[in-house]
Order: C-alpha cells, then sequence, then structure tokens
C-alpha cells in the first residue's frame, strides 16, 4: 500500500515470516530481510533484486554485524576502478603486495566488461592499522598506474563527465556501429547536460556525409570502417555539434559483414579536439552485443587518455 497499490496474493504470502526470524524492513520493495541464529552460527537472507539487496545490506547486514562481531574494528576499504586492463594482468602488477598483507586487509576483485575494480578492505584497530591500510593504498595506486581512472567506485562516464566540468568543456559523440550507445553511457549519469552536447548515429554512408561532413572520396576510397573516416566523423562532430571535444565510433559489430581484411570484430575510434585528432583500431570479439559495449568502453577511455594529455 506504500506504492498506492493493493497487495495481490503474492505480495501477501509475503507477510508470512518464521516465528524465530529477525526481520530488517525493506523500505526499497515489499520482500523484507531477514536474520537467522542457532547454535553461534548466522543466517542472513535477503531478496535478490540487487537495489534491494544493496539496502538491506547497509541498513540491516552491515549494522547487525558490527553487533555481533566488535572484534572487526573500524570497517575501511578504498576502491580503485579500472578500465583498459583485464583481471589477470592487474593482478599480477600487485602479487607481491597481495601475498604481503597484514592478517587484516585484504584485496577483491570485482571485474565487469571492460572494467575493473579492486577493492582494499580491513579492519581497522589503531592508528598503526590506518598508517598500514593508507601505504598499502598508496602502492596500489602507484603499480595500476593509468589505468586507474578513479579511486572510488564510480563509472567511467561519470569520471569523464567530472574531467570535462572541471575544464568547462563539453562532449558529442558521432556512433555508426554501437548505435547510440556511447551516448547513452554518457547521458546515464545525472547532470550530464552540463558536459554532454549530443551526438548522431550515422549508420550509413549517406548520412556520415550529410551529417558530419564526411566526403565521398573519404568512403570510396578508406571505407566506412577505417582511420580516415572516423577522424572525420569525430573532427565532423566537434564542427557540427559545437563541442570542445567529440568522440567517433565505426566499426563491424558482426556476426556478418566482415572480410580478411576487416573482420567482425573491427572498430576505429577517434578522438578529436579543437586543434588535434587521435584515432586507434580495436580488435573485438564475434559477438554483437559484447563488441558494441566493449567499443563505447574503450571510446570513453580513450576520450579520458585525450583529456588527460590536451589538459
Amino acid at each position: 500500500r506504500q506504492f498506492g497499490k493493493e497487495p495481490t496474493k503474492a505480495h501477501r504470502a509475503q507477510c508470512y515470516l518464521p516465528p524465530n526470524a529477525e526481520i530488517f524492513p525493506n523500505m526499497k520493495g515489499t520482500a523484507p530481510g531477514m536474520h537467522f541464529e542457532k547454535n553461534g552460527n548466522h543466517l542472513f537472507v535477503l531478496p535478490g533484486v540487487p537495489y534491494e539487496m544493496r539496502y538491506l545490506m547497509e541498513h540491516g547486514v552491515l549494522p547487525k554485524l558490527n553487533v555481533l562481531y566488535t572484534d572487526l574494528g573500524q570497517q575501511i576499504y578504498k576502491t580503485f576502478s579500472t578500465v583498459g586492463e583485464g583481471e589477470s594482468r592487474l593482478a599480477e602488477r600487485i602479487t607481491d603486495v597481495e601475498d604481503h598483507l597484514p592478517s587484516f586487509l585484504k584485496i577483491a576483485y570485482l571485474p565487469s566488461v571492460g572494467r575493473v575494480r579492486i577493492r582494499l578492505m580491513g579492519g581497522i584497530h589503531s592508528d598503526d592499522d590506518m598508517k598500514i591500510f593508507e601505504n598499502t593504498c598508496e602502492v596500489i595506486s602507484q603499480r595500476l598506474g593509468a589505468f586507474v581512472f578513479a579511486e572510488e567506485d564510480i563509472s567511467l562516464p561519470e569520471a569523464i563527465g567530472r574531467m570535462l566540468k572541471r575544464r568547462n568543456a563539453t562532449l558529442s559523440v558521432a556512433e555508426s556501429c554501437t548505435g547510440g550507445y556511447t551516448g547513452h553511457l554518457m547521458t546515464s549519469i545525472a547532470g550530464s547536460s552540463e558536459y554532454f552536447e549530443g551526438g548522431a548515429i550515422t549508420y550509413s554512408n549517406a548520412l556520415k556525409h550529410s551529417i558530419l561532413g564526411v566526403q565521398m572520396s573519404t568512403l570510396e576510397t578508406f571505407g566506412a570502417v577505417s582511420r580516415e573516416t572516423a577522424e572525420a566523423m569525430a573532427t565532423g562532430a566537434v564542427r557540427v555539434f559545437h563541442s570542445d571535444y567529440a568522440v567517433a565510433i565505426t566499426g563491424i559489430a558482426g556476426p556478418g559483414g566482415g572480410s580478411d581484411e576487416k573482420p567482425v570484430g573491427t572498430v576505429w575510434i577517434a578522438v578529436a579536439g579543437k586543434d588535434a585528432v587521435e584515432s586507434r583500431i580495436w580488435r573485438f570479439t564475434k559477438d554483437r552485443a559484447r563488441n558494441i559495449e566493449l567499443s563505447a568502453i574503450m571510446a570513453l577511455n580513450m576520450v579520458r587518455n585525450f583529456l588527460k594529455r590536451n589538459a
């Protein structure tokens, strides 16, 4: 009823709770969290909806654990958000650090498509423990280097947004094979209108020419999937959308359309400013959905690196 609707039979069934359960109210949904204890063992039961589970972890499970285990110390963690390198290679960079961690600290690897979060966490009992934690954070940051786009748990689009805001600059996109996914990632951040102008999905050669000004001779000579076309798309987007920077993506997402010279997964990405343009070829997989996602993420990482070099 808190959502202005009458409960269904399924909702009413959620009201039946075990008599020995400690209940954690769910302010984000209907199914509550529960805690059971038997013979000194503790079991927590949470709904599977991610944002509901997150809420109950923060407002139910973790506070309860702090009460149950007072010897855990002050729980502290730091997240290193990385892009551009895989989990195993990142782990190699800090293997010795991980091997020599004190017992109160541990490292967790949280990979997703195109991004790996590395989290150092532990229970702090003294000022000396805090110094060890801080020193370890510094070493990890140095070892991971340029792959770190933020030393906190934020997304790559959000990090780029912060960089653009600091420069009072704007970004636009010109997309072909990604079909607008890069723009979607940028606009998924609240307040992105401050720095994101918009863009164009120029899937056909005709639109690459008519909207972005890519010369037909460029398209005919080098093809839609080429350095020359990607760079022309990026510089055209800067001009057409009056942005300070633009990123362009053109490629073969698959599963068809590839050739011996340009197989499926071939993607050219270019980033342009008012006075400079950079481009790179990428070779991704044969999976269309994954290619689209990887292309957008690598494009945004190229924007990040371009901004760092052209501050």
